[in-house]
């Protein structure tokens, strides 16, 4: 199962960026709680009342400290939640498996389809997937890929004009299908650059001044390893099939990699990364086979 260990772990790291020593972190594993049923974890999010909230395979859980509730979206089909951001009360959740993006109000527990019908663009009924959901300021950012899997959106919802800017991403050349798995938006000196993931082609860095976008391939794998992101200061921590990556995002290199290694308990609990979030100098870590919680002090 996959949420059934806790990997609690201390790395320490020395004071030279991308240099860690040698000695092992030390672990302890907690079983699943037995009303937790979902089977993979694919996000985890804390809202402004402090509950936690998982995306899982099987829909969305809240955590309130004493127990877990288990919601879903009312209609037949799949209801894969991969990423929660909280907007204005409601939680937007990015759906995976051709469920596209749902807005789930938290007082009555239900969840409604933004498509046409609800003042979203009218193609988000095509949306395959939805790959992120970032906010910055009055702008909610969004990629997903179109059921093709050969186009893909970038879009920018304004809260106050309730208008949506989209930028149209084409696969790359020698990428058939391609869909995108993660978004942080970064400002460095002034410019805006948008961190995205993807399941067969790397990772990209676009600018939407400019329309353009970069490329970038981690880990040995070629084009076959998903890309998950995220951003904490300088460092964008990238996680795919080979571990997680501490991607300096000044100079655009590697300074950290962490991975599950058979031939010692005391790594990651798996290189198959869902996400890598950092909050308050811990790396947390969320695997096929396990959460990880990282002591980056």
């Amino acid at each position: 199962m996959f949420f059934s260990r806790i990997l609690i772990a201390s790395f320490l790291l020395s004071n030279v960026l991308g240099t860690t020593t040698a000695q092992d972190p030390v672990f302890s594993r907690l079983p699943a709680p037995p009303t937790f049923a979902a089977r993979e974890i694919n996000c985890t999010y804390q809202d402004s009342n402090g509950l936690i909230w998982f995306g899982t395979d099987e829909g969305l859980y809240s955590y309130d400290g004493y127990e877990y509730r288990h919601y879903d979206n009312g209609v037949d089909g799949d209801f894969a939640v991969g990423h929660i951001l909280e907007v204005e009360g409601d939680l937007w959740l990015g759906c995976l498996h051709h469920s596209g993006l749902w807005i789930f109000d938290k007082t009555s527990g239900k969840a409604k389809k933004a498509d046409g019908a609800t003042g979203f663009p009218s193609y988000f009924s095509r949306i395959h997937r939805i790959g992120g959901l970032v906010q910055d300021g009055d702008d909610i950012w969004m990629n997903g890929t179109l059921t093709d899997r050969k186009t893909s959106v970038l879009v920018r919802h304004c809260l106050r004009t309730h208008k949506c800017k989209t930028y149209v991403l084409r696969n790359p050349p020698g990428v058939d299908l391609m869909e995108l798995t993660g978004l942080v938006l970064a400002r460095r000196n002034g410019q805006l650059t948008v961190w995205m993931g993807s399941n067969t082609a790397g990772l990209f860095a676009f600018h939407p001044m400019g329309n353009q976008y970069r490329n970038y391939r981690l880990g040995g794998a070629g084009a076959t390893i998903p890309m998950q992101v995220s951003l904490s200061q300088t460092i964008l921590w990238v996680g795919n099939d080979t571990g997680v990556y501490g991607l300096d995002v000044d100079s655009h290199q590697v300074r950290r990699h962490f991975q599950h290694r058979s031939d010692t308990e005391n790594s990651l609990s798996d290189s198959r990364i869902r996400h890598a979030l950092e909050y308050n100098g811990q790396l947390w870590v969320t695997t096929r086979n396990g959460l990880n919680q990282v002591d980056l002090a």
